[in-house]
């Protein structure tokens, strides 16, 4: 009978469930100490991770701007909108780097 309610438990807890946290991290590049370009990228890769499994170049500085969670699976799905964003109309899904 401890058995079926431990299942039952784990079933019915929600904190058990898949989730991660999407960041939207901003790239600037900068030459002589003058900026030359930026970009706005979203990764589940924190800035410091960021790094290390994309190409960076050395003159280029990473901001975290934004994070957010969402809840499911990563695998080959885009990732939720960020609920903070202010838009009068629902934002769709933020292509994944994972497809």
């Amino acid at each position: 009978m401890l058995r079926y309610f431990f299942v039952f438990f784990l079933l019915v807890n929600q904190s058990l469930w898949a989730e991660y946290r999407v960041f939207e991290l901003e790239i600037t590049a900068y030459e002589e100490a003058e900026e030359i370009g930026k970009r706005v990228v979203v990764s589940t890769l924190d800035p410091e991770q960021y790094r290390g499994y994309h190409s960076v170049q050395p003159n280029e500085k990473i901001r975290y701007i934004s994070t957010w969670r969402c809840r499911g699976r990563t695998a080959g799905k885009d990732y939720c909108p960020n609920p903070k964003a202010k838009t009068d109309a629902e934002e769709p899904a933020i292509p994944s780097e994972n497809k």
